[in-house]
């Protein structure tokens, strides 16, 4: 079985490795944010190994029996009305393997129909998309399979998740696979994570309009965690989009059309660098209240206004656990239309239901 999950994680990043990156690709909703914890973090938190499940669905390596009975809700208040969020559950298999399943959506509301010329028809329309996964993960113990006799004594972990996708934007729908894998490095005497991931390889099963088949957004993830020794800190950072290094456009317009202005020289070798770091920290106040700042600097520069850059690119939030559930709520700076807002609840049914 081990033999068989790190030769399926070593195949997804090898293969991923060489796929298409440019565009947004279809099913983009894959790529949201969907537990308080990571929106507070800067919008992705791929290496914080711990209890908390929401963050497993994201890298399915981070599962562990630990999460056994865990059930995790999760709630945004998007922008134009758009609300999405997630449900997932956890258990056990054996004494060191775990697994999720859970769902994520979105709900895009309801939308008046009008013509071409925009004449309103009298109906309604409505939009959403869904994602249904499945993820395993279990420690690897040693390469002996593969005919290598090195023990890591658990410090490596691997991670598969499968997600069976579907949209439905008025009458026309669309389904997909997409594939997830993960191995993740942990160190709980050093308190230090590092994971490699690759996320949403795979493809659309049924097009929007048949025969006009899109890629799936994907992307390759590398997170490192370290708690402090000496002080009640957690720093994360997580390098996005590893297979593609130009996130950022290579030149942007002044508004003169046709001119030699039209067009001035695009970001930087350092900018482009800049736009894959998203960075966070946690400060670890008690066992049961934390507060979270991060910082993602691509949605700075992508959605910030130059003349008023604002606070575009930072987020907050805080977790804290009352009796049996543990609560987290995140708030993202996106641009200064507005924020958006992350409420999380976790809890343990066993121990729920063995309460006095």
């Amino acid at each position: 079985m081990k033999k068989h999950i790190l030769l399926l994680v070593l195949t997804v990043l090898a293969v991923s490795a060489f796929a298409r990156s440019e565009g947004q690709g279809v099913f983009s909703f894959l790529d949201l944010t969907y537990n308080a914890r990571a929106s507070a973090l800067g919008g992705t938190s791929i290496a914080i190994r711990d209890q908390d499940i929401s963050l497993a669905t994201t890298n399915p390596s981070l599962l562990n029996p630990t999460m056994k009975n865990q059930l995790a809700l999760s709630i945004v208040d998007y922008f134009a009305g758009i609300t999405y969020g997630q449900m997932v559950y956890g258990g056990k298999m054996g004494k060191s393997a775990a697994w999720s399943a859970g769902i994520n959506y979105v709900n895009y509301g309801r939308f008046d129909e009008t013509t071409a010329a925009g004449d309103f028809t009298g109906a309604q329309f409505h939009a959403s998309d869904y994602a249904m996964h499945i993820a395993f993960a279990k420690p690897l113990n040693t390469l002996s399979g593969l005919g290598l006799p090195v023990r890591f004594d658990s410090l490596f972990h691997v991670g598969v998740k499968s997600t069976f996708i579907y949209s439905q934007l008025a009458d026309y729908t669309a389904s997909g696979l997409a594939l997830d894998a993960a191995i993740t490095y942990y160190n709980s005497k050093a308190q230090r994570t590092v994971t490699l991931l690759a996320r949403n390889a795979g493809l659309q099963l049924k097009a929007y309009t048949p025969g006009v088949h899109e890629a799936l957004p994907f992307k390759v993830q590398l997170g490192y965690a370290q708690k402090l020794k000496k002080a009640p800190l957690r720093i994360l950072a997580t390098w996005q989009h590893v297979e593609h290094f130009k996130l950022l456009t290579d030149s942007i317009s002044t508004g003169v059309i046709g001119t030699a202005a039209d067009q001035v020289s695009g970001p930087s070798m350092f900018d482009q660098a800049l736009a894959h770091v998203a960075i966070g920290t946690e400060i670890l106040i008690s066992k049961n209240f934390n507060i979270r700042f991060g910082y993602n600097l691509q949605r700075r520069k992508e959605l910030g206004v130059d003349t008023r850059m604002s606070i575009t690119g930072l987020s907050f939030g805080l977790g804290f656990r009352v009796s049996k559930f543990q609560f987290s709520y995140g708030r993202a700076a996106y641009h200064l239309a507005g924020p958006s807002n992350t409420f999380s609840v976790s809890m343990n049914l066993q121990e729920l239901m063995h309460r006095k």
